[in-house]
């Protein structure tokens, strides 16, 4: 999602911008007559519900936002590179369950092969 991994978004304002276009985008998609769109925009509009709390306060998105990782390194006087953008909770999760996921894939690959 740009919202979270564009590196041109620096100012907070724009965030929220960027988070209202998509609440409308899946609004307009939940409106469609077919089952597979309304599913799938309960699923981002469930998942932008969740990412609000952290959009709408300046102060949580910007620690794990590329500004965030922009303004630390200015500050802190090193390469942007150098730092680690924070990962929200979900964020997190998800790639411990991915991790997770592909080693029990290769676990019961081993075991078949």
């Amino acid at each position: 999602m740009k919202l979270l991994k564009d590196t041109g978004i620096s100012h907070h304002n724009q965030a929220m911008q960027i988070y209202m276009d998509k609440i409308a985008h899946w609004e307009k998609i939940r409106r469609k007559r077919n089952h597979i769109s309304k599913s799938q925009a309960a699923a981002a509009l469930g998942f932008l519900n969740y990412l609000r709390s952290y959009v709408e306060n300046e102060a949580c998105w910007l620690p794990w936002s590329p500004a965030g990782a922009t303004k630390a390194a200015r500050q802190l006087g090193i390469p942007s590179l150098k730092l680690r953008i924070l990962q929200t909770p979900l964020s997190l999760s998800t790639d411990v369950l991915k991790v997770s996921t592909t080693s029990h894939t290769n676990i019961q690959d081993a075991s078949h092969g």
